[in-house]
C-alpha cells in the first residue's frame, strides 16, 4: 500500500532537513476523503467535476417534506462515496435533519440554522473492519430581528 499523509500537507515541513510529512493511518485517510466529498461542490475539482455531492446545490431549497430533502441527500452522498471512496464497501448512510433557533448574543437577534448530521457505516475492504464517521453541517443561517 502506498503512503498515506495528514492533510494539510505542511510543505515547511519539506523544506526542513531531516523532516518527513506527517503520516495518516487508514481511517484517518477515509475520513478526509469522506469528509472532502461531503464538503466539495460538484464541478469545484479542476481533474473531476463528479467529485462532491449536491448538498451545496440544495442548500435553500425549500422542498416539500424534509423526508425527501434527507432522500436527496442521502442518495447524493452514497453516490459519492461510492465512487470516489472504494476502500469502502457495505455502505449504510443516513441523515438526521434539524431545524433550531438560535440567539446571538452581541445582537440578541435569533436566526433559524438548519443542521444535518451525516452518518456513514461501512467496512473497510482491505482489512474487514467496521468504519463508522459522523458529520454535522450548519446550513442556511436565517435572521429574525
Amino acid at each position: 500500500m502506498s503512503k498515506l499523509y495528514k492533510l494539510p500537507l505542511n510543505f515547511k515541513d519539506l523544506s526542513t532537513k531531516g523532516k518527513e510529512l506527517e503520516d495518516a493511518s487508514l481511517v484517518e485517510s477515509i475520513i478526509t476523503n469522506c469528509s472532502l466529498l461531503i464538503n466539495s461542490r460538484f464541478n469545484s475539482h479542476r481533474y473531476d467535476f463528479n467529485y462532491g455531492c449536491n448538498i451545496w446545490e440544495k442548500d435553500f431549497e425549500l422542498l416539500s417534506t424534509n423526508s425527501k430533502w434527507e432522500e436527496e441527500m442521502v442518495d447524493s452522498i452514497s453516490k459519492s462515496i461510492q465512487k470516489n471512496e472504494p476502500r469502502l464497501e457495505r455502505l449504510n448512510i443516513s441523515t438526521k435533519y434539524a431545524e433550531e433557533i438560535v440567539r446571538n448574543s452581541r445582537t440578541q437577534a435569533r436566526y433559524f440554522r438548519m443542521n444535518i448530521q451525516i452518518h456513514i457505516n461501512g467496512f473497510i475492504k482491505s482489512i474487514g473492519e467496521p468504519f463508522y464517521y459522523k458529520k454535522t453541517l450548519y446550513l442556511s443561517p436565517i435572521e429574525i430581528n
